[in-house]
């Protein structure tokens, strides 16, 4: 009897932390909806979607235990085809399509993965129109991140002009299990000057000394509950959102800085704990050579400030800017268990936050434009997570939360209180952060 020979490969840093979290809850993947406007050919964006899962292994890509190991391996398959389906609502008036669209956007949020089969690539076009159309795209956040959703599009908007593919290479690509080895060498060097430098920051910062956030109308829940996520999202106002950038550039400071300054102060405010911990999602894209690539690099990173009522906003700001390039700096020595995490289950940072740059691309491939209009990640366990996504000249705020420990019309009021916060701050950055409005 012949035995099955595997070739596998490591899980990185990030998948095996994603692989503890992710048993038996569906909520860990990578979603999003893309508007198509133009006569497009379904036939062709199908077969520009199964090129670039030709070109990036990730996407060919199972999870297979071999006997006696709890974290599998990589196994890239030669040849994979996306799930793909088409499902036609032109007999739908425009109401029911946005209904029924963001019924099955729902849908996609608790559909299984075979993991250790495939395929993990799965899109549906929905066709609204002769001339518009819904693209969903999903896969497990195994496999990608937010920028790699923004990556896919745009190489699904390139290769479905005919003469895109003209001179690309895969060999060219840093494939993921690349990334993956190198960033398991990192870890377990232990004659690297650097290495050890970037370990002992995080030792040094001993995350799981600090007690974790803890929001005074949270109810209890056990960390092995099925985890599953609801989302209240707020516009910016557009002036505020116009100061902000103004304040950026005063300061010498990006936008998110100061949109996590104000979470960490609202929290403050909401807790009155003088160690505000929240885990901050940094893209891990600080190489040139992982900007077109595919995969979870990205990594929620600890970022502590310390409160007192006498501090300014802008001195918060230049606090918290500090700690994340520090933070960003080392971020390739740090593992979610350095944070003392329960069980795997990563609840010792149990706040998060994550800024985004949709940009509002409109770019036009063969007659079709392709815009990203709705997005859905989760890579990592929060009891709250506030995402600020910026798309053009709009700001919104996106609060995530685990509806077994809140009530909808508590983070509704967190969520206003976060926009107040914002407006209050871009006004009087050299407000004491204790005179900061929250109504």
């Amino acid at each position: 009897m012949q035995r099955e020979v595997i070739e596998g490969f490591r899980l990185s840093p990030q998948q095996k932390h994603l692989w503890q979290l992710q048993q038996g809850s569906p909520a860990y993947r990578a979603q999003c909806a893309v508007l198509l406007k133009g006569v497009l050919r379904p036939e062709n964006l199908q077969k520009a979607l199964s090129e670039v899962v030709e070109r990036h292994e990730i996407f060919r890509t199972t999870y297979r235990c071999l006997p006696g190991m709890a974290i599998p391996l990589q196994v890239v398959a030669e040849t994979v085809t996306p799930v793909w389906s088409v499902i036609d609502l032109r007999e739908s008036e425009a109401q029911q399509q946005a209904a029924r669209i963001e019924e099955l956007f729902m849908q996609e949020k608790s559909r299984p993965f075979d993991f250790e089969q495939g395929s993990l690539m799965h899109a549906s076009l929905f066709t609204l129109s002769a001339d518009e159309h819904v693209l969903f795209i999903t896969v497990p956040a195994l496999c990608a991140d937010a920028w790699t959703l923004k990556n896919i599009v745009q190489e699904i908007n390139r290769f479905y002009s005919e003469s895109a593919k003209d001179g690309e290479a895969s060999d060219d690509l840093l494939q993921y299990v690349r990334f993956s080895a190198w960033q398991n060498e990192l870890l377990e060097a232990d004659d690297d000057e650097t290495a050890e430098l970037g370990k002992a920051y995080w030792r040094k910062l001993d995350i799981s000394a600090l007690p974790a956030v803890t929001l005074p109308f949270e109810a209890k829940s056990g960390t092995h509950d099925v985890y599953a996520t609801e989302t209240i999202a707020r516009e910016i106002a557009p002036e505020v959102a116009a100061k902000l950038e103004a304040m950026a550039g005063k300061y010498d400071i990006s936008v998110s800085i100061i949109l996590l300054a104000c979470w960490q102060t609202l929290l403050w405010r909401l807790t009155g704990q003088t160690e505000i911990v929240v885990s901050n999602v940094s893209d891990g894209r600080e190489y040139e050579e992982l900007q077109e690539a595919m995969g979870p690099f990205a990594k929620s990173l600890p970022i502590v400030s310390r409160f007192e009522g006498s501090l300014r906003f802008s001195d918060i700001i230049e606090v918290v800017a500090r700690t994340v390039r520090d933070a960003r700096e080392w971020q390739d020595y740090f593992i979610p268990e350095q944070s003392g995490s329960e069980a795997g289950f990563g609840l010792a940072l149990p706040i998060g936050f994550e800024f985004e740059e949709r940009a509002a691309q409109k770019s036009n491939a063969g007659g079709v434009t392709f815009s990203i209009y709705k997005q859905y990640i989760c890579s990592d366990r929060f009891k709250v997570k506030m995402t600020c996504v910026r798309t053009g000249d709009a700001l919104t705020a996106e609060l995530n939360y685990d509806p077994k420990l809140f009530r909808r019309e508590d983070i509704e009021r967190i969520a206003e209180q976060y926009a107040e916060m914002v407006t209050s701050a871009a006004r009087e950055p050299e407000a004491q952060v204790s005179q900061l409005n929250l109504h």
